[in-house]
Parts: C-alpha cells; structure tokens; sequence
C-alpha cells in the first residue's frame, strides 16, 4: 500500500499532501499533491515528483528531485507535511479569490534531496523547496495549459464555460458570467508573457 502525509489546508479548501504514487509503466514514486477545490468535489493535481527536473532560478543549475521528505525508518517523516507548510497570502497578481486560480496558492514548503552534474561531479544536497506560481504560469491565453496560445484554447474556454465548468471563472469571482468571456479574450489577444 502507498502512504500518505498528513494534509495542510490553505484557506481556499484546497489540500495539500505529499504522498507514494505510481505512475504508468514507471516505478513508484513519491510526489506532492494538491487536491484542487472546485466546490462539490476536488481535482487531484500533482506539484511536483521524485526523478523530476527542475531549474534553479537563481543557479539556473538544473537538479533532479532525487527523493522527497516522506518517511524516515518507521512512520511518515515529521517534516514532510504540515500547515505551517502553506503561505497563505496569494501572489500579488491574482485576480479574485477562485481556489482554482494558481495564483491564489501562495505556496508551500516541501524537504527534498536534489542532486545534479557540477562539471562532471555528482553532487547531493538536501534542500527545502519552495513551490509556488512562477511568471507565465497563469497565461490566459494558454487556456488548456498545452503551452502554446491557439485558437483552440478559445474553443476549450468556451466548451468550460457553456458546460458550467468552474476553471471558466477567470477572474476568479467564485461565478461564471459574461465577465469571465471578455477577461478571457482580453487575455488572448494580449498573449502570454
């Protein structure tokens, strides 16, 4: 059976985790979760996972995440998971309040062990991470988040918002309504940044 940490809840209902997980044709792993609150139920979505490469953004060095802080011999480790984990204030460029919005998530803290190739030495640090919204991760133009701005994100927004589905709610007033159709396109045409 595959553990879980104890969850922290930031104050948009979302819940935040650090559990094992096994992916498809891949080994197990261990990752930190965010069940994403979107009012009658909620979306699991994966923050980040062991053998996962990141970039510094001061180093720009790249790390793998070579394990996270999950157990030590006999129980879930103390400090993989906790409510002190989560910042709660929300970045600065959110707009509303919706629990869907990255830019609602402040953050959150997570201990890890990275390694990368410093000049053909392997190297080994244990870390916490810092895991939150970065620059362009709330593109709006980028509606279905395949990385590139289309046409078809105008289709995938229109589908959502017809079908009453809460990510229509782009500027996050907690109700879909023709608003969210203008900031939407507004975004579009501006593209992403």
């Amino acid at each position: 059976a595959l553990a879980t940490s104890a969850p922290a809840v930031d104050r948009f209902g979302n819940v935040y985790f650090v559990a094992g997980w096994k992916p498809s044709a891949l080994p197990e792993s261990v990752g930190v979760f965010k069940a994403v609150n979107v009012g009658s139920s909620y979306k699991l979505e994966l923050l980040l996972t062991t053998g996962q490469q990141i970039t510094g953004i001061n180093s720009a060095s790249v790390y793998t995440v070579a394990s996270l802080a999950f157990t030590d011999s006999d129980s879930i480790a103390s400090g993989s998971m906790f409510s002190g984990s989560i910042i709660h204030d929300r970045d600065a460029a959110a707009l509303g309040n919706s629990p869907q919005s990255i830019r609602t998530f402040g953050g959150l803290i997570a201990a890890a062990t990275l390694s990368y190739n410093n000049m053909g030495t392997p190297e080994v640090y244990d870390a916490l991470l810092y895991i939150g919204p970065g620059p362009g991760i709330d593109c709006l133009a980028d509606f279905n988040r395949d990385g590139t701005p289309t046409v078809q994100d105008i289709f995938d927004f229109l589908a959502a918002w017809f079908g009453g589905d809460p990510t229509a709610d782009i500027n996050g007033t907690g109700g879909i309504s023709v608003q969210d159709i203008f900031d939407f396109l507004t975004g579009w045409f501006a593209g992403c940044v």
